[in-house]
């Protein structure tokens, strides 16, 4: 089968394009190549490897020892990345200059969105702005304070728990195990109003048993995050989700099942919630104008 001439010309300059796009960082030079750090251990994903590495906190914490407070990493295909624990140059990057100057890269916020959605971590710009204001009553001081008495019934229920796996005996608990369960239980009654984990019972939950395979599946993909911002021009979410199915990767395919069950249970909460509102169930009602997570204060 033979191409028009503009064809041909277009796949050429079309393939050049993509090949000076993935090559042009091991040619040519940049003033982050005046900082020391450590050498790449993959050509194409650099330090990522490292970096994301589960289990990696000694090489993290030797970044500390054999370099300074600024490190020049390497990232996907020859991509050149910062390390900064020096608080000075922190204090410019997450507070002083942080919606000015250090924006989060759009990978960070599309990671997110097609996690968790468009909501306050997802956004950025106005519309963050707009998600914020909602939320600063929530967020108050006065407001946070109210909620101690969900905190303390979570933390207590958990005490029992611990004291009711030791017993009488010798026995070694894995306590990190506990904190996860306790602060997903905050997570569910301060932000939905529902129990994600009694701590006790060792009934499962659809919710937070997606949320806890959620976790590790996005942390296993974590070195293919800087993709995640080409998604954007892969079409609309219903496309998205047929590509998704598609994907080679059990990693892949663990990560898109929790995020569909993440949200339908979500919808599921709100939907019942908001049926009984607008029925004007007296105990919905009644439940709302008690609880103090956000769900039922925005509702209110």
């Amino acid at each position: 089968m033979a191409f028009s001439p503009e064809l041909t010309a277009f796949l050429i300059a079309g393939i050049t394009w993509i090949l000076w796009r993935l090559s042009r960082n091991y040619v040519l030079r940049s003033p982050l190549d005046n900082i020391p750090g450590p050498p790449p251990t993959s050509l194409i994903k650099g330090n990522l490897g490292q970096v994301y590495y589960r289990h990696g906190w000694e090489w993290l914490d030797s970044l500390g020892n054999d370099f300074n407070k600024v490190v020049k990493l390497t990232g996907l295909f020859g991509h050149r990345m910062l390390y900064v624990f020096d608080p000075v140059a922190m204090s410019h990057i997450l507070v002083k200059d942080a919606d000015d100057v250090y924006d989060h890269p759009e990978w960070s916020f599309q990671s997110i969105r097609l996690t968790l959605g468009p909501g306050l971590l997802g956004v950025h710009g106005p519309h963050h702005r707009k998600q914020r204001k909602m939320l600063n009553p929530v967020f108050s001081v006065k407001h946070l304070r109210s909620m101690t008495t969900i905190f303390y019934g979570v933390i207590h229920r958990m005490s029992n728990g611990i004291e009711a796996e030791v017993g009488d005996k010798t026995a070694t608990v894995d306590i990190m195990e506990w904190l996860a369960r306790a602060a997903l239980e905050l997570i569910g009654q301060g932000g939905l109003g529902v129990s994600m984990d009694s701590l006790g019972d060792p009934t499962p939950n659809p919710l937070a048993d997606s949320i806890k395979m959620m976790i590790p599946a996005t942390a296993d993909l974590s070195e293919l995050q800087f993709l995640f911002e080409y998604f954007k021009y892969l079409g609309p979410s219903w496309f998205k989700r047929i590509l998704a199915r598609l994907v080679p990767s059990a990693t892949a395919q663990r990560l898109r099942r929790a995020i569909d069950d993440v949200e339908a249970e979500s919808k599921k909460i709100l939907t019942e919630k908001r049926a009984g509102l607008e029925a004007g169930n007296k105990d919905v009602v009644h439940e709302f104008s008690e609880k103090k997570d956000v769900m039922s204060i925005l509702r209110m």
